[in-house]
Parts: C-alpha cells; sequence; structure tokens
C-alpha cells in the first residue's frame, strides 16, 4: 500500500472503520508512523 492510498484512507470523502498498512519494507513503516501518528488518526 503507498502512502497515498493511507493518505487517501484517512482523509478522502470515504472513511474506513478499520484501515490495517503493511509492508514488508521496515523504513517504509516507519515513515509511514512518522508522518500519521496516533493522535492524528480517527
Amino acid at each position: 500500500m503507498g502512502l497515498l492510498a493511507i493518505d487517501y484512507a484517512l482523509h478522502g470523502p470515504i472513511n474506513p472503520s478499520l484501515l490495517v498498512v503493511t509492508d514488508t519494507n521496515k523504513p517504509k513503516l516507519s515513515y509511514a508512523r512518522r508522518h500519521y501518528p496516533l493522535s492524528r488518526r480517527r
């Protein structure tokens, strides 16, 4: 899942009740965690 897809899911017109982000690339997951901290998630 790309970072743009995460952003769209969080801020787009239709918000899912559950969003699961997975990847095999740990630096990419860390980047997503930093840019979408828990306090900013719905």
